[in-house]
């Protein structure tokens, strides 16, 4: 399978970093990572890379040098295997992301899903944003995060 130019996906698997790769209970703190793993996580990429899959960060944290950087030196303190970086989604098999929803085509499900609690399992009952960034309008009706 080729993504829309003419890349190989079959065998890539894209993560998200912060909140699946690099723990983010405390939110943004700049663009350099500063806490720990999540636990599991190199074991995770170690598997994946052994069953033949080619794993790649995907970050908005790596749309500026400092936070690109600031990955690679975050993955190599702590141990983890060369990988390819980028800001960009680009064809995978699967995305792995703490803010994912898997569409299953229906979009009342999904705008079900939505008007429910939005925030990450590391971030119980808050979105991440202050409710006048996250106040969007589905079926005619607005919508707000309930614990901004």
């Amino acid at each position: 399978m080729n993504d829309a130019r003419g890349n190989e996906i079959r065998r890539r698997i894209g993560l998200d970093f912060d909140g699946v790769i690099c723990r983010y209970s405390r939110g943004w703190q700049g663009e350099i990572p500063v806490q720990d793993p999540v636990p599991g996580a190199l074991e995770t990429i170690k598997e994946f890379m052994s069953r033949g899959f080619e794993v790649v960060i995907i970050s908005t944290r790596a749309e500026t040098t400092i936070g690109h950087a600031g990955i690679l030196m975050w993955l190599n303190m702590y141990g983890f295997p060369p990988l390819k970086v980028t800001s960009q989604k680009i064809g995978c098999v699967l995305y792995v992301d703490d803010r994912g929803y898997r569409f299953d085509g229906d979009h009342a499900r999904l705008r079900e899903f939505a008007r429910g609690d939005l925030s990450t399992w590391e971030r119980p009952g808050r979105s991440g944003a202050p409710a006048d960034l996250c106040t969007a309008q589905l079926d005619g009706e607005k919508i707000a995060p309930e614990n901004p």
